[in-house]
């Protein structure tokens, strides 16, 4: 979620930002990832009402951040491992293994 669409979309939700409260947000929401802002938009309407007539402001999307970065980090884990390098030594293991098994189908050993 891009910050204009996060703006745009906690506008529509709750109200509009002042002018030089936006400029704020704006900078704030800049220094983050659009995940991040997708999941902050998320937690901020669980976690903030619209009872009180003011959009979230910066205080407001601190206070969600455990919550947001504990979902990041939920999906970082959930997401599969790439293949680790590997090193000189078992290269030549796993090749001399691989090798003792070929000559085994082979019939040469």
């Amino acid at each position: 979620m891009t910050t204009d669409k996060f703006i745009y979309a906690i506008q529509a939700y709750y109200c509009k930002y002042r002018k030089e409260q936006l400029t704020y947000i704006r900078q704030y929401l800049n220094a983050r990832t659009d995940r991040y802002r997708r999941h902050l938009f998320s937690e901020t309407l669980h976690y903030y009402s619209s009872k009180w007539g003011t959009p979230p402001d910066i205080a407001i999307f601190e206070e969600v951040r455990k919550k947001v970065e504990e979902t990041l980090m939920d999906e970082a884990q959930r997401r599969p491992k790439l293949p680790q390098p590997v090193d000189e030594k078992t290269r030549n293991e796993i090749s001399g293994l691989v090798s003792k098994l070929a000559n085994r189908l082979r019939g040469k050993e």
